[in-house]
């Protein structure tokens, strides 16, 4: 089935980019303790054309990371250090990047003990 929706909160629709779908849904992450943060790219503070993973806990750290980012990112980078700290998280990241989590948690029982949210988002790659 093919769902379409947008987010009811009016700041996360217009930042957010598609309704401000998957900013909601992280938001709802966080806000119902479902996980401690949520891992997703925003702009990087040093190079405003490049992209930095960042660790989001309130709802402005979700919204600060919300829209679209044209450019290369690397969002699994540190998933070794985000295991480290035991902690659960979402990750948002796109669809390779949820594919290859997919594929680690077949081989490492931490990723579906502490990530037991992967969102994703439609990519023309």
């Amino acid at each position: 089935a093919v769902r379409s929706g947008y987010s009811t909160d009016p700041e996360i629709r217009r930042q957010g980019s598609s309704g401000g779908v998957v900013s909601a849904i992280a938001l709802y992450l966080l806000e119902t303790k479902r996980v401690d943060f949520i891992a997703q790219i925003s702009a990087d503070a040093n190079d405003p054309i490049g992209n930095a993973l960042q660790l989001s806990r309130t709802k402005a750290e979700v919204i600060r990371a919300a829209g679209s980012r044209y450019a290369p990112s690397s969002p699994l980078a540190d998933l070794e250090r985000l295991l480290a700290t035991g902690q659960r998280f979402a990750l948002v990241g796109k669809p390779c990047d949820v594919a290859a989590v997919r594929k680690l948690a077949s081989i490492d029982p931490r990723i579906s003990q502490q990530i037991p949210y992967l969102l994703s988002f439609m990519c023309a790659g």
